[in-house]
């Protein structure tokens, strides 16, 4: 079998994290990867067995030829969704060339055709709640990862970091956008510091998107005043990445409209908590991992972020959660997620 992901850049992103575990866990199927844009996870793919990747200007305009000279049984779009992908149209108009699956990672509405595309891939029943109903054939299929473990220790880490090991350390290492309200982790650790709590820091970390995240970081930076706020810059690698997670106690993560939230497990498979709000999937996807403190515009939600943190540090809840960790990653497996996606492949292919 032969499988094109499309997608739109090779950076670090929820999206192309879940392309790369689907091509790790699949090393059977022969992966084209396409992408508009290069970056660092370009080599990440070339290294897996039976992937490939190419880059092709946006709009796909040689996707048709594409398919056609290397023979592909799949095309499977994962591009966040929400556009009407009319450069699918000439793989299914006049004639089927190939099956068609479209990943909606963002939580909007598919508006790609019925007849374009033979089924739509949802990470959650947040996403699917956002659908008209106009795709006869949705599935779910949540999300799962390989974890990277660390290699490094927790107090090697915050040796770098120039933070002391005694020191109870909430952050968030992801994606540094507007719509994350990567500030509100920071007031969070800001207002519990200010309340008292001496020894809490405040770890900062991850991508930069292109699109907003250099503007978005730079408004950041007006943070860097406090002594408690580290921003650590861009992991460049998985394993830079692994070794960040596991260095925090907490990971705080308020977020607007998740459709499922990468970040999210990254963090349940290394044990450790999540506070969020209960916006999007993020109660879904977090679940005893954690707790989401109702979202609200009204003044007041970083207080009780806030509270919940202090909360979720105290030991005896600190380990609940972990056991709730625990549950959560005995599901969130890439070997799961990519049987189930293996399954609708083989579906749409009869």
């Amino acid at each position: 079998m032969r499988v094109c992901h499309l997608l739109n850049e090779f950076w670090f992103g929820g999206i192309q994290e879940t392309v790369y575990e689907l091509c790790r866990a699949l090393p059977g199927i022969r992966h084209s990867i396409l992408g508009h844009t290069d970056g660092p996870m370009r080599p990440l793919f070339d290294r897996l067995p039976d992937v490939e990747t190419s880059l092709m200007p946006r709009g796909y305009p040689e996707l048709l030829r594409y398919v056609l000279e290397h023979r592909i049984d799949v095309v499977h779009k994962q591009l966040g969704g929400g556009d009407t992908s009319s450069f699918l149209f000439p793989l299914r108009r006049p004639d089927r060339v190939c099956a068609v699956v479209e990943s909606m990672h963002c939580p909007r509405d598919c508006k790609t055709p019925p007849d374009v595309v033979d089924v739509v891939l949802v990470a959650s029943q947040y996403t699917l709640s956002q659908q008209t109903g106009v795709h006869p054939m949705v599935k779910v299929i949540p999300y799962g990862i390989e974890p990277v473990l660390p290699t490094k220790t927790r107090e090697e880490i915050l040796a770098v970091w120039g933070i002391p090991p005694t020191s109870r350390v909430v952050g968030r290492i992801g994606r540094l956008s507007g719509s994350k309200l990567v500030h509100e982790t920071i007031e969070t650790v800001l207002y519990l510091w200010h309340q008292g709590m001496s020894d809490i820091r405040c770890v900062i970390g991850g991508t930069i998107p292109r699109d907003e995240g250099f503007t978005y970081a730079t408004q950041l930076r007006r943070y860097d005043q406090y002594p408690v706020c580290h921003f650590v810059g861009e992991a460049r690698s998985h394993d830079e990445k692994a070794n960040w997670i596991a260095a925090l106690d907490l990971v705080c993560y308020p977020t607007q409209g998740e459709g499922f939230g990468m970040v999210f497990l990254e963090a349940i498979h290394q044990r450790i908590p999540i506070a969020s709000y209960d916006t999007g999937a993020n109660a879904e996807v977090i679940g005893p991992a954690g707790r989401c403190v109702p979202y609200t515009s009204r003044p007041g939600r970083i207080e009780a972020l806030a509270k919940t943190v202090k909360e979720m540090l105290v030991p005896a809840q600190y380990r609940k959660y972990q056991r709730g960790c625990d549950r959560q990653r005995a599901y969130y497996t890439a070997t799961r997620y990519a049987s189930d996606v293996l399954a609708v492949y083989q579906e749409v292919l009869g």
